[in-house]
């Protein structure tokens, strides 16, 4: 297997590993109660009819999902990356249109690099 492909993903890998970890810290702490800093969990990802507390649990179980199958190179993981960053990429576009706000832009950026990236390393989750 290459290095350079194997880097990729488990960088992806590893990031959706600790965005869960925070996603996790921060629903054990209680610091996501205190957040001022504009909308909650549940509608950056697009989840509106969503309380925040089940959000941020459904969350923190796809992203676990997600990393710990592409480190395992699992072949089903393969579409769920490309669907959960295609109807990410979506959502955030849509929200920040809406809401004029350039945060979300950072998770638009990711999310379709992670949609052109991972595609040239199919061949390593057959």
């Amino acid at each position: 297997m290459n290095n350079k492909r194997w880097s990729n993903i488990s960088f992806i890998g590893g990031f959706y590993i600790f965005g869960a970890i925070v996603l996790l810290v921060t629903l054990i702490t209680g610091a996501y109660k205190t957040d001022t800093g504009g909308l909650s969990m549940a509608l950056r990802h697009g989840m509106l009819f969503f309380p925040e507390l089940p959000a941020r649990i459904i969350l923190i179980i796809i992203s676990l999902i997600i990393g710990v199958g592409l480190l395992k190179l699992n072949k089903w993981v393969y579409r769920l990356v490309l669907f959960f960053c295609l109807y990410f990429t979506i959502a955030n576009i849509i929200i920040a249109l809406n809401t004029g706000n350039n945060g979300f832009y950072s998770n638009i950026i990711f999310s379709i690099w992670v949609l052109f990236t991972l595609p040239k390393d199919r061949r390593v989750f057959d």
